[in-house]
């Protein structure tokens, strides 16, 4: 009894004591505290695309190409090296050529002679294109038709005492007119007696005089 009566004094006074301290102690008061860091501000989300301010809206917002196109200037001069001349041969300015001159008769002269003979030399003196033509003496043909190239025929004419005409016809044009002939008389010491050349139309003739004395 007396066991039971020490411990029950003991936790009697075991519970004073924890509330004597129980009530002493104060919970800390908490206040507001200062914060260093400056509060956010809401910044409106941009998707991180950035847009030009060169563009308005309702703009064609097509690029510029890197390089520009030059377009071409028709006004403006070639700088192509040009000819100081143009070059035509002979050939093809008798084919384009077309005057009365081709078709007027010519006369090379008149010549005297002791000579019993002579020689006539006969050529295409520019393009050989074709060319024929016919010779006569005192109106009597000796030559009908002869083909001229770029070197000399020979003919031999025998002379008539006293006058002696020698016609010389263009039978044609060959491809391209006129009939381009040159003609030289001979005689019979290799010395020439007359040279001369022609240009003439169709049927046209050329002539001279050799008077053998």
């Amino acid at each position: 009894m007396r066991q039971l009566l020490t411990i029950f004094i003991f936790i009697l006074l075991s519970h004073f004591t924890y509330a004597q301290l129980d009530g002493s102690v104060r919970p800390p008061k908490f206040g507001a505290v200062d914060s260093p860091i400056a509060p956010k501000t809401n910044t409106p989300f941009d998707g991180g695309i950035k847009f030009s301010p060169k563009y308005k809206i309702g703009e064609d917002p097509t690029p510029e190409p890197l390089i520009q196109e030059k377009k071409p200037d028709m006004t403006q001069q070639d700088n192509f090296i040009k000819p100081d001349h143009s070059y035509n041969p002979k050939w093809l300015e008798k084919d384009s050529e077309s005057s009365e001159a081709y078709k007027k008769s010519q006369y090379f002269g008149d010549y005297k002679t002791k000579h019993k003979k002579l020689r006539i030399l006969c050529r295409d003196h520019e393009y050989v294109d074709g060319d024929r033509v016919r010779i006569y003496q005192n109106d009597n043909i000796i030559a009908n038709d002869i083909h001229l190239v770029g070197g000399f025929k020979e003919i031999y004419v025998d002379l008539v005492p006293g006058f002696n005409k020698i016609e010389f016809m263009a039978l044609n044009q060959g491809t391209s007119g006129p009939n381009t002939a040159e003609f030289k008389i001979i005689d019979e010491n290799g010395n020439e007696i007359m040279g001369n050349i022609w240009n003439l139309a169709t049927g046209v003739k050329a002539s001279l005089i050799v008077i053998q004395e």
